[in-house]
């Protein structure tokens, strides 16, 4: 299997990387997980984390990408609901898509962003899906700024309580230090 994760700390530049879809990693909803290293990503850091996917069900929430701890802010990652909307979650508290983006058996690009701010504050984390800046709303209780976990980092399911398994494919996932703008959102989509 030739699954590339690429993790670039840089100002958000287009970079060339291979395996856009033929080298995708299958993840068979029940047990298929990619542990990454700590990755230094941290506290109220600025972060945005790019994916392709593919979904074969939306019978359960499936986990893109998560890290962190099982604790109020503690937790950063994206997931797809059984109605196709993408939510990021920081553990008390979700920004949800407030329409369905995601359906079965086609290939969609999903990057979230976080700049640092307030995680009640909807403008302070966005979701973009194939390029475009999504409409969102936000649950839970959680407030103020994420104090995110170095630990944990999974591909394909919620890493600290083995749960949320993703079924289907898992390509290009992107892990970047800054929050990326809708331009270069974008520009991941087009490549």
């Amino acid at each position: 299997e030739h699954f590339n994760t690429n993790t670039y700390f840089g100002n958000g530049a287009t970079q060339v990387i291979d395996a856009k879809f033929n080298e995708a990693a299958n993840f068979n909803g029940t047990s298929s997980k990619i542990d990454l290293p700590n990755l230094g990503i941290s506290g109220a850091a600025t972060r945005t984390i790019s994916a392709w996917i593919n979904v074969n069900s939306l019978s359960a929430n499936q986990t893109i990408f998560q890290f962190g701890a099982s604790a109020a802010k503690e937790r950063f990652g994206f997931a797809v609901d059984t109605a196709g909307k993408v939510y990021v979650e920081y553990y008390g508290r979700d920004a949800i898509t407030s329409s369905a983006q995601i359906t079965v058996g086609s290939w969609f690009n999903v990057a979230v962003t976080y700049n640092g701010g307030a995680i009640e504050t909807a403008t302070n984390t966005q979701i973009y899906v194939n390029g475009s800046p999504v409409g969102m709303s936000t649950t839970g209780t959680s407030t103020g700024t994420a104090n995110t976990a170095d630990s944990n980092y999974g591909i394909g399911y919620r890493r600290p309580s083995t749960s949320q398994y993703f079924n289907g494919k898992i390509d290009q996932v992107r892990i970047f230090s800054t929050a990326l703008t809708a331009d270069n959102a974008l520009s991941l989509y087009n490549e």
